[in-house]
């Protein structure tokens, strides 16, 4: 017989509760509150095609997701690690180069993520996300002009990492030093 609804899906004891917990949350991602939704209409013996139209995905994302539930269960909704290059520019080489001021030629008297990009041949983004990391704010007035009259070098040393009481990775912020203030010949 053709376009028979799939068989209603067995959910595994205590799940449900947990599904109508993510559905219900207001904390819980978009990706992941719909899985739910589909799982639960498959265990309510909806149709494939009438749970995609009504969570407004495909046929065979309704397929996936029950069949993941199938063999994984509700870690099986999970998003799963994402593959792809690691990251090869140090955040910390981003912080350093923006306690320098900017070279005369820009004048200006403190970093953009854009200039500073630019400079340094990354994206502004990547500038964005590293001063994001260490809670670096050089837009803030008081904190970051440089004077166009000397220079100053600073010293940051390298942050380290070390593990809290929970057992979850903590990364110190680095120390920032005036090690000299030289006069410049801009």
């Amino acid at each position: 017989m053709a376009n028979t609804p799939a068989p209603a899906l067995e959910l595994r004891d205590g799940d449900a509760d947990e599904l109508d917990q993510l559905l219900r949350s207001t904390t819980t991602s978009a990706g992941l509150a719909r899985r739910a939704r589909i799982v639960v209409l498959a265990a309510d013996g909806m149709a494939n095609t009438r749970i995609s139209e009504a969570v407004g995905t495909s046929v065979p994302t309704v397929l996936k997701w029950r069949s993941r539930y199938l063999q994984d269960g509700l870690d099986g909704l999970l998003d799963a690690e994402r593959t792809g290059r690691p990251r090869y520019l140090n955040h910390a080489d981003v912080v350093s180069a923006t306690l320098m001021p900017p070279p005369r030629k820009y004048g200006v008297t403190h970093w953009s993520s854009r200039l500073l990009a630019g400079h340094l041949g990354i994206g502004n983004a990547t500038v964005a996300r590293a001063w994001r990391e260490y809670g670096v704010q050089p837009w803030r007035s008081g904190t970051f002009k440089f004077s166009t009259g000397a220079c100053q070098v600073f010293c940051v040393s390298r942050s380290s990492v070390r593990v809290r009481g929970d057992g979850r990775f903590v990364r110190d912020r680095p120390s920032i030093t005036v090690r000299e203030r030289v006069s410049s010949s801009w």
